[in-house]
This record gives C-alpha cells, structure tokens and sequence, in this order.
C-alpha cells in the first residue's frame, strides 16, 4: 500500500474519506466540492482500491495548490482491488479527525458551506452517529427532487429497536453523508470486512441493534450521482447481491427473536425470496436447472409480480 502525505495538520475536527476505484472522471468534481468548503479543518483520505494508472503524485499536486490552511490530505494507493469495506478500513485507520464522514468518489458535497453546517450539528449533539439527507441525482448530478431517506421526519424520534426494525426491512438511511465520531467506528471495530462492498447497512444494524440512535439532520449534504453500483447495476452485480444476502443471514435472521412478531414472516420471506433469486441469476445455469429451480420456488416469481401489480 503505497501512502502519500500531502500537508499534516494535527487533530482535525473532521476527516473525509473518499474510496475511489476506476474513478478518473468523478473524482477531480467530488474533490473541488471538498477544497471548496469554508470550513477549515479537515482531513481528506482519498483510498484508491488498485484502480490502473492511479497516480498519487498527480493527485497531490492538484490538492497542494488549493488546501486551505489548517487542513491535510492523505492519499492512498492500493497495488491490488481488496474491495469497498476494506479500502474504507485501510482509510479509517490514517484517519486522526474526532468525526469520520463518508463520501464517494462520484458523489459531491451539496455547497460550500456543508461541512460548516454538519459540523455545527455534531458539536451541538450528544449522539455519536449523524445523518443527514442525501439528493438522488442521475449520473450528470442534475437535480431530480428524490431524497435519502425519503421521509426523514418519520424516523426522528424514533427508538433504536424501532429504527432497527425498519432497517430490517431495508436499507432506508443513506451510505454517504453520515458522520460517526471515530471512536464509534474504532469500537466495531471498523467496517465488517465479511461484506466486500456493502459497508452501510451491516453498520446501520449493528448500531441501532446496541440501542444507538442517530441525529437526524434534514440539511442536504451530498448529492449522490446514479449509475453506481448501488443503482441500475446492483442487480446484475453478483457480489454486491451476495453482500445483501449476507447480512440478512448475518445481521438479521440471528435476530429476528427481537422484532414485533407480526415482521418476523415477512422479513425471513423476504430473505428466503431474495436467496432464492440470487440462485436463479448466478449459479442455474442452463434450461433443466432453471426449470428445475421453478418447481422448487415458483411462489418467489409470483410473489414478486404481484408486489410490482
């Protein structure tokens, strides 16, 4: 892993992790969003994940002309793709900032004034996880008026167990934009490096299933661009599929004991259902194993057309 230190200053109040992999057209835009900012002290970790023809000192020069006093970089270059979580890990552990915030190499921060805002709010809270509300753009970040979470008044105030139980139903918070206080991050022991590219819902269970809960923030904090793996893509990209299928079987099944048992069929349903499709894409192969799998899960098929009904 080769590290490359741009300008150290020590203690930052914030450090900002940008994973990047294969992302030369995205990232000079996410990291003007970052220089751009008038809140002064920060640490940026960019962590490349063996993308070819990442070059460290290149990047270093486009940062060393525009950091502001009081700030640092931290650039990082993997010879070899370990994946999303641990490229995050490898991130997380240069940070030195009391607060960790997430932020992905194709998405940007919302306004200059952002991290002066989501600072204000992590000062003044007394929770050790914020979220705050992420815009859903398309992949030329033009605005299309959908948010994450969709409906971010229904959840404050709610408890840990009754956010987990919603979570539980789905990843409904957004992956970037939140902030932890590092300590959080450092106590689980960083990201589950079980998972490959999913570092956020097993975090938001883990969390809210040791009673945390977050402070919700309706800034809008980042604009996220579509066309990522977490869009269009998902379902055709078999990792991030096994990832899903992971941390129900790792993160919620174990657990169901805990939830309202009115949930219980439908959550372990759904999971059965979602294993059941992950079979059918990736591993039948051929037209008597398909055929073979229909007679064993035809009630998967039909339920989901009537939920699309």
């Amino acid at each position: 892993m080769a590290s490359q230190k741009v300008v150290q200053d020590e203690r930052p109040f914030l450090s900002v992790l940008v994973p990047s992999y294969c992302s030369d057209k995205t990232l000079p835009e996410t990291l003007d969003s970052i220089l751009e900012q008038t809140f002064h002290s920060w640490q940026l970790i960019v962590c490349d994940d063996g993308t070819a023809g990442f070059d460290p000192a290149v990047l270093e020069l486009q940062i060393r002309e525009r950091l502001p006093e009081g700030c640092s970089a931290r650039i990082i270059r993997h010879p070899q793709n370990m994946g999303t979580v641990r490229n995050l890990n490898a991130a997380l552990r240069e940070a030195t900032g009391q607060w960790v915030m997430l932020l992905a190499a194709d998405d940007v921060l919302a306004e200059a004034r952002t991290l002066e805002k989501l600072s204000a709010v992590a000062n003044n809270s007394t929770k050790p996880w914020i979220v705050s509300r992420t815009e859903l753009c398309d992949e030329a970040l033009h605005h299309t008026g959908k948010f994450s979470p969709a409906d971010m008044e229904s959840l404050r105030g709610k408890t840990a167990a009754a956010l987990n139980e919603k979570l539980c139903m789905g990843c409904i918070l957004p992956s970037t934009g939140n902030l932890y206080r590092r300590a959080l991050l450092e106590e689980l022991g960083g990201f589950d490096e079980a998972y490959r590219l999913i570092e956020d819902w097993p975090t938001f269970l883990k969390l809210t299933r040791a009673g945390i809960t977050p402070e919700f923030c309706a800034e809008v904090s980042v604009l996220h661009r579509g066309g990522g793996v977490s869009w269009s893509s998902a379902n055709q990209n078999q990792i991030y599929q096994r990832d899903l299928i992971e941390t129900m079987r790792r993160e919620i099944l174990p657990h169901l004991e805990k939830l309202p048992e009115k949930d219980c069929f439908s959550i372990r349903r759904r999971c059965e259902d979602k294993a059941a499709i992950y079979e059918l894409r990736f591993e039948r192969r051929g037209f008597w194993p398909r055929l073979k799998w229909l007679f064993q899960h035809g009630g998967v098929i039909v339920r989901k057309l009537i939920e699309r009904a």
